[in-house]
């Protein structure tokens, strides 16, 4: 910010306006002008075709060519290597918390298909107890306690299969 701040009062000249600057150029917005401008200085680069010629001062408006190109160009290749980074990382992580999920619910019915075959359940009466205890289940997801909603599914699944099997005969 000190660096370009008399060159580009308008985008450096107050700590919130750098940042607001320095994310536009990390997000690759335009980020050309604002770096001509620190080249060429805010007299002879931008302000007067947008209007904010009354705040460049012409004593203070000297390029910094090389230092300018140099920092806007290595700040631009890290800005989006970052900003790939986290993309990446947003996706990745979202993948693999899908990925889990849906084991652990093919898991689940695998154990509860197993319960309803050796217990003899026709398909509409696991239906129903799948909806029954598909809540308790959803209770306990909510609460983070996975590995207890399996359990309390699959006791719960045995014991009405128990009950089930008794007055069947």
């Amino acid at each position: 910010m000190i660096l370009f701040q008399k060159n580009d009062p308008w985008h450096f000249g107050t700590l919130h306006d750098a940042l607001l600057t320095l994310f536009r150029v990390a997000t690759g917005e335009d980020w050309t002008d604002v770096m001509y401008i620190n080249m060429f200085g805010c007299y002879e680069y931008g302000y007067l075709a947008n209007g904010m010629t009354p705040s460049c001062n012409a004593a203070d408006s000297g390029g910094l060519d090389f230092l300018a190109t140099f920092y806007f160009l290595v700040f631009i290749v890290i800005g989006a290597l970052v900003m790939l980074t986290l993309f990446i990382g947003v996706v990745t992580t979202s993948m693999d918390e899908s990925t889990q999920e849906q084991a652990e619910a093919k898991e689940q019915d695998e154990k509860v298909v197993k319960i309803a075959t050796q217990q003899d359940i026709d398909g509409p009466t696991l239906q129903i107890y799948k909806n029954v205890f598909g809540y308790v289940a959803a209770a306990c997801v909510h609460s983070h306690s996975h590995s207890l909603a399996t359990v309390l599914l699959v006791l719960s699944l045995s014991s009405i299969s128990l009950a089930h099997s008794s007055l069947s005969r």
